[in-house]
């Protein structure tokens, strides 16, 4: 049983932030709150109607947010600043934070050679992947989970410098530090995790320790929290067009988007005489090689893409039969979709699909580990639909993700009004389905408790 329950010390690892940093389209300066772009800043007042059991408070069925977002850019001869930044606090989770973007680039045209060269410095996106601003993943630029069903996709943070030469633009980045997903609230309080969330997959108290069940005490060891950050990056980039196809290859060394954990599990007695285990839990970033392929086509009806990401870790062997590791594996991800949009009258109507395959997940480390599950779907379809009214500016969404090893799927419908005055009122289900299954944990088979009826209300100013 100890095997089993270190599976869910993977959640301790967010104790390493006080407030957690905080899903668009990263090749734009988008509002998360508003889910379109704007400059200025917005704020949000949302109810979520939990409609079936939140995870952790049976007797919590609302959450009040109070939400403020700001986004500007400013430009200055050659330079050019924006920011993206976010706060929320709700009561069951207090008050958290995300910063997308909070960076300066300077750019200079040089015409004596026909190119154009630019720098970043800050907080920004460098890769413009599906994988993380459509399915969320992490597989390169870091999330914020504090609403696990609707991520925020975080820039990287450190330096960039672009080059174009005709039709071929180069591009590198590098950085000392590292920033991990980030999200749900919670602690350790007298060797028990406790949260308010409604997200929080609640932790065991108890385990089956030499035939005897004893309590289960946690106990997170973590030193200097810049130590923990500081791993360093370097990628590389490529981008031509080729027969009318975009391609981008992007290529490094980066840490891991998610905490490796080392758990050292001890047999211990209180003053009381009573039997408990201490679990030591030491959280650390790996450091891994990647390397991603995009192309992408427009045709007159529609935009096509396609993604391979493939990562292999380094330096997590530990020869120490007493220590637990959590499992972490080598992956090679596969996506492809499309991007459709048509007008009729006084109507919009966007259409896409994609799909995403783990085709190459090899396990590295096999003795003394538990298993967590580093990207939220290994195979999956997902399909977007929005319906636009002029001159009533009505929108009508759909979102679905359905997780084909799981048959669980996430189905999102959305109302959206605007008025003349940058007043913009929304209600929106979430519909969390999956099989009576007990053995499933996937992604969605751990939130199929928080089915949710919100509605809110947004201003920009």
């Amino acid at each position: 049983m100890r095997h089993s329950c270190c599976a869910f010390l993977l959640l301790l690892s967010f104790l390493v932030f006080d407030a957690p940093y905080s899903y668009g389209n990263p090749t734009e300066h988008k509002s998360y709150l508003m889910q379109s772009t704007f400059n200025g800043e917005a704020v949000q007042v949302k109810l979520d109607n939990f409609l079936s059991v939140p995870n952790s408070n049976p007797g919590q069925s609302q959450d009040l947010f109070f939400a403020v977002e700001s986004m500007r850019s400013f430009e200055f001869n050659s330079m050019n600043s924006r920011w993206n930044l976010g706060s929320r606090y709700s009561d069951l989770e207090g008050l958290q934070y995300w910063i997308r973007e909070l960076n300066t680039e300077y750019s200079k045209d040089l015409p004596s050679i026909q190119s154009k060269f630019s720098a970043s410095v800050g907080r920004f996106y460098y890769t413009d992947l599906k994988l993380d601003s459509l399915w969320g993943l992490g597989a390169i630029e870091p999330q914020f989970r504090g609403d696990p069903l609707n991520p925020i996709h975080q820039g990287l943070t450190g330096f960039s410098a672009q080059m174009s030469l005709g039709e071929v633009n180069f591009s590198v980045f590098v950085s000392p530090l590292g920033f991990p997903d980030t999200g749900v609230t919670f602690n350790v309080q007298d060797g028990q995790i406790v949260s308010n969330s409604p997200w929080f997959i609640n932790a065991p108290t108890t385990v089956n320790f030499d035939g005897q069940v004893v309590n289960l005490n946690y106990n997170l060891n973590i030193g200097s929290r810049l130590d923990l950050l500081v791993n360093p990056s370097f990628l590389t980039g490529l981008s031509a067009n080729v027969y009318d196809i975009d391609f981008t290859l992007n290529g490094g060394v980066v840490p891991s988007t998610q905490f490796f954990l080392e758990v050292d599990p001890k047999a211990r007695v209180n003053e009381n005489n009573v039997s408990f285990i201490e679990a030591n839990v030491q959280p650390k970033l790996i450091p891994k090689s990647v390397l991603t392929l995009k192309a992408k086509k427009d045709f007159r009806l529609a935009k096509v893409w396609a993604e391979v990401f493939t990562e292999n870790h380094q330096n997590i062997k530990n020869n120490n039969p007493e220590v637990y590791q959590s499992q972490i594996s080598d992956n090679t991800f596969v996506s492809l979709g499309f991007d459709s949009k048509v007008s009729f009258k006084k109507m919009d109507f966007d259409f896409g699909f994609s799909y995403l395959n783990n085709t190459g997940n090899k396990p590295l480390n096999k003795n003394n580990v538990f298993r967590y599950s580093n990207y939220i779907f290994n195979n999956a379809i997902e399909t977007h639909m929005k319906l636009s009214f002029f001159p009533t500016k009505l929108n009508v969404n759909f979102n679905l993700k359905y997780d084909l090893d799981e048959s669980a799927f996430l189905a999102s419908p959305r109302i959206t009004y605007k008025n003349e005055d940058n007043i913009q009122f929304y209600a929106q289900y979430d519909l969390i389905g999956r099989p009576l299954n007990p053995d499933l944990n996937g992604f969605l088979s751990q939130q199929a408790g928080n089915d949710r009826l919100m509605v809110g209300l947004n201003y920009v100013f």
